[in-house]
């Protein structure tokens, strides 16, 4: 299992190299095809943000019915006879002059790039030596107002990237203002097989631009017919979530109409399902999380035919603010825990509740744990853009929606099922590979932790050292240092490896940082693969106070379990957010739950010079100074509620 993580982490993360410092990670969520198409020479005209918000905007395509079609363009690249399928001929013709070009073609304007004749076609070659990328094809400039059907046969003849698709990029090349229009992937085989392309946004200076991101295909017999519907297209579609996996979706109605088909697509999953609608309106149930974007395509429909689709992508959804959950008393309070209640809210996806517990230990070495995580409840895999968190302003990025235990940060990190990695790809810029704790009380123990887990590197040999940081606000970068003990830690590629250090000097409001200090040239990742612990031992009396993993629950739930050892005299305090995706509740009101077995006196009268008396959250106070309240008292080796 851990090697099957490794081998997503190489397929999918860093290419560090010494120029890989100053390269946008958040290019390697982009679509290979799109990354590719950035480095040609056309692709370096746009930027990535520019291509998605067409890339995901795009009609389903389909065979709809059309009332008529209208040839206007053919290439048939008969003149392209040197070479053959199987051997190309060497000549690229992107390199050579316009008119040599336009003397072959059927139709003068081809732009073409690492393009070469193969026997009365196309072959798109693959820049094997340099970084060009993929050869590619590009249609002369013409007016497709309207609705247009792109046809050409293809053959991928790339061993090494079969099941790769076509690419294809619509562009706008008006001089003075050139665009994307449009943009996505078609089936390809390594079978001679036609492509279908349809478009309704073209506009009067339209290419067409398509090659395979691992390159080396064959291209012959292009078409474009003008396509005619019955119907007009339907405008202006609008979508809201009007509850959990609920949408309410409405558009222009259409003249003669009769009904609408409507398909709902997830662009995160690829799961799309088919509505049928009598009116321009229509509520529907349809699964979806808070970070997945919804393509909505609607044609209308009448005896006679079809019309074209009209399409809108919807990349977020849902509400911009959440009412505060209010929390309800526990339930089912025994020595093993309680349940937790709380009122659901309207739209939240999900809750998460924290607790706190006060403890006062009654058996000496009672293990104290601040931070033990498997990271299997992470839900990202390397693919998933998610998976990368990155500081953008330089600040600490908190972990809280990725680990069991809040407070932990990082500046630059991938969280995966099953393990987290640091990164120091940042380092010359002031921010190095760590995870940063949060304040806790480490004097327990006589402020020794123990701390194990698993852990490799990513390219090669490094060490990780780990010890108490302190804040240090005028730093360059990363605002924390080391200060203390320290211990290292060290990682190899591979296999993960178990450690376990012992690190002393804990004191109440401490924290403990990873860093990586010694790593390749250019920046390493530090993994830390399914399980990282940080632990002490109690001794009797210790009067302790710590947050327990948060829990997560489902937007249908309103309650959950605490699973914890809850002793006689034990308080917890519990409040609740409701969460839709980035969008957080304000925090509920905090319940205090409270063991008192039976025999358990209740005291009334607090000057008691021999007792020691707490708050319920832990606090010791003086009691003939306090307002009327409940606390927790210690006297003579029992512990009892006081009511004041």
């Amino acid at each position: 299992m851990r090697k099957f993580y490794f081998l997503m982490l190489a397929c999918a993360m860093f290419a560090m190299t010494a120029s890989a410092q100053v390269m946008n990670l958040q290019k390697n969520s982009l679509p290979e095809g799109v990354k590719h198409f950035l480095e040609t020479p056309v692709g370096k005209k746009f930027n990535a943000d520019q291509i998605m918000s067409v890339w995901n905007n795009q009609p389903v395509q389909g065979a709809h019915k059309a009332v008529q079609t209208e040839t206007v363009f053919t290439e048939t690249f008969d003149n392209l006879t040197a070479g053959s399928q199987d051997a190309p001929d060497n000549l690229d013709l992107g390199a050579q002059p316009q008119e040599f070009v336009d003397g072959l073609a059927d139709n003068p304007g081809w732009t073409m790039f690492l393009t070469y004749q193969a026997g009365g076609c196309v072959y798109l070659g693959f820049d094997e030596v340099g970084d060009d990328g993929p050869g590619y094809l590009m249609t002369p400039d013409m007016d497709l107002l309207g609705v247009y059907r792109f046809h050409a046969k293809v053959k991928n003849v790339n061993p090494d990237a079969q099941g790769v698709g076509l690419q294809y990029f619509v562009l706008d090349n008006d001089p003075l203002n050139p665009h994307m229009l449009g943009a996505s992937t078609l089936p390809m085989t390594s079978e001679w097989t036609e492509v279908v392309l349809e478009i309704g946004y073209g506009v009067p200076t339209t290419a067409i631009m398509f090659y395979s991101w691992k390159g080396k295909i064959l291209v012959d017999d292009v078409m474009i017919e003008k396509v005619t519907y019955s119907l007009d297209t339907p405008e202006n579609i609008n979508c809201e979530m009007s509850d959990i996996n609920k949408l309410h979706i409405t558009w222009d109605a259409v003249e003669n109409a009769q009904s609408y088909k409507v398909m709902i697509t997830n662009n995160a999953t690829g799961d799309a399902t088919e509505f049928i609608a009598d009116t321009n309106s229509l509520d529907a149930e349809f699964e979806f999380a808070p970070a997945e974007g919804i393509l909505v395509n609607v044609v209308a429909v009448n005896a006679e035919g079809e019309s074209y689709p009209g399409t809108k992508y919807f990349p977020t959804l849902g509400p911009t603010s959440l009412e505060a959950p209010v929390a309800l008393d526990a339930t089912d309070v025994t020595e093993n825990g309680f349940t937790a209640h709380w009122q659901p809210v309207s739209m939240a996806y999900d809750y998460k509740l924290f607790v706190n517990h006060t403890h006062t230990v009654a058996q000496e070495g009672e293990e104290l744990v601040y931070f033990d995580d498997d990271f299997s409840s992470i839900p990202f895999d390397s693919d998933d853009s998610r998976s990368t968190v990155m500081t953008q302003d330089g600040q600490l990025v908190l972990l809280d929606d990725y680990l069991a235990y809040p407070g932990w940060g990082s500046y630059l990190i991938s969280v995966q099922t099953g393990l987290i990695g640091i990164s120091n790809v940042y380092e010359s810029f002031g921010f190095p590979g760590v995870l940063i704790g949060p304040k806790a009380d480490y004097s327990f123990g006589g402020g020794k932790v123990n701390i194990t887990g698993t852990g490799m590197s990513f390219l090669d040999d490094c060490i990780v050292t780990v010890g108490w940081a302190k804040d240090n606000p005028n730093a360059y970068g990363s605002k924390f240092v080391f200060d203390g003990e320290t211990k290292e830690i060290e990682m190899a590629p591979g296999n993960p490896q178990a450690f376990s250090v012992e690190l002393e000097g804990g004191t109440a409001g401490s924290r403990i940082m990873f860093k990586m200090t010694d790593a390749v040239s250019g920046g390493d990742m530090a993994c830390f693969v399914g399980e990282l612990k940080i632990s002490t031992s109690l001794s009797v009396g210790d009067h302790v106070s710590r947050d327990l993993p948060a829990t997560k629950a489902s937007f249908d739930a309103a309650s959950a379990e605490v699973n914890c050892a809850f002793s006689d005299g034990d308080v917890c305090k519990y409040y609740v957010t409701a969460n839709y995706g980035d969008v957080v509740s304000p925090e509920s009101n905090v319940i205090v739950v409270q063991r008192q077995t039976e025999g358990v006196e209740a005291i009334t009268e607090c000057e008691d010079a021999t007792a020691t008396y707490y708050t319920v959250d832990g606090r010791m106070v003086n009691a003939a100074n306090t307002p009327s309240g409940v606390y927790v008292v210690r006297k003579g080796g029992k512990t009892v509620k006081v009511m004041k």
